[in-house]
């Protein structure tokens, strides 16, 4: 038997190139399922003219309406380390007016915040120079009346009773 060259029989003959176009049209299909999976979720989340749909709206608020860690209201009572405030909260699908009560403890936070002064980033003062727009204080400066936003660490929502890490108390000036 007769041999060329390349150590191969003039019958046999190699096909290199079978690999390389399976590669490639692996990569293609590949491909194609990628664009066609993105068309086709993002058509599915998109209705009028690119809103949201009512579907999806209505699944965003209710995860973050369910995921409550603050509640803003008038406080109505001061009893040593718990202040109650009349607030909104979620009762059985419903947003209704509730009495909350908020425990504090040592480690609660108390601040007044100016509300008529833009926010500043701590990282943008100066060394030395005073946040205008809040001071801290102590729960002996809070009074019936004062409008303040009590925040939790857990998820409160629906809750009429937690815990406090910080309480900050609306100001129209410190």
């Amino acid at each position: 038997m007769s041999t060329s060259k390349n150590g191969q029989s003039p019958t046999q003959k190699s096909d290199n190139r079978k690999p390389q176009i399976t590669a490639v049209g692996i990569i293609l299909i590949v491909i194609i399922a990628l664009v066609t999976g993105f068309l086709l979720i993002y058509n599915d989340t998109r209705e009028n003219d690119g809103n949201l749909n009512n579907q999806q709206l209505s699944d965003i608020l209710e995860e973050e309406t369910n995921n409550t860690t603050s509640y803003q209201g008038l406080i109505t009572a001061i009893n040593g380390n718990q202040i109650e405030i009349s607030a909104k909260v979620a009762e059985n699908g419903n947003i209704v007016d509730k009495t909350v009560t908020i425990t504090t403890t040592d480690n609660t936070v108390f601040r007044e915040i100016d509300i008529t002064v833009p926010p500043v980033l701590l990282e943008e003062l100066e060394e030395g120079e005073e946040n205008l727009r809040e001071k801290r204080i102590q729960i002996i400066d809070i009074q019936i009346g004062d409008n303040i936003i009590a925040e939790s660490i857990d998820n409160i929502y629906g809750k009429i009773s937690f815990q406090a890490y910080e309480i900050k108390v609306l100001s129209l000036g410190l």
